[in-house]
């Protein structure tokens, strides 16, 4: 397993009921070769909080590089303390050489932006990609309304290419 990607710095998602992206991460055009894995690692922690607002985490994977690529994970909107965290783990791998419509596959865990210890989430799609371009992951948060008082933000994100 080989480190490729950590987040240098906190990002943060605050004042907004539209859905935004937090961080995004590229994977360079054909680099989903036949066999080759990925493994991605998240965190986002609420970082303030108004009254009754939530939070929803979504983890989104493919080649538009927006909130209309696909939503391999979304967190329930779950009442919230400052501190609540969101993590997840997720490999995608494709057994094809790159092309115009190739499969990907992503499985994985995660959990609520919840308190520590909240239960995990299964994530499994299978995505028809143009894998001949550069691929994102794209984490997403979205408050219930928009309030100056209302912030989470992304603490880890790290990518892994697994194998040889």
């Amino acid at each position: 397993m080989r480190k490729i990607y950590t987040l240098p710095a906190a990002v943060t998602v605050t004042n907004s009921s539209a859905e935004n992206v937090f961080k995004s991460y590229a994977f360079d055009a054909n680099s989903f070769q036949a066999g080759k894995s990925y493994m991605v690692r998240w965190l986002t922690r609420t970082t303030a909080q108004n009254g009754a607002d939530t939070p929803t985490v979504r983890a989104r994977f493919g080649s538009a590089n927006t909130i209309s690529d696909t939503a391999i994970f979304t967190g329930a909107a779950i009442d919230q303390e400052v501190s609540d965290v969101s993590v997840g783990s997720v490999v995608f791998t494709t057994r094809s050489a790159p092309g115009a419509s190739v499969s990907v596959i992503a499985e994985g865990m995660a959990t609520e932006s919840d308190a520590p210890g909240t239960p995990m989430k299964s994530i499994g799609s299978v995505l028809s990609l143009n894998t001949n371009a550069a691929l994102y992951l794209n984490l997403t948060g979205q408050w219930s309304a928009a309030s100056a008082s209302d912030s989470a933000q992304v603490e880890v994100l790290e990518v892994f290419e697994l194998g040889d």
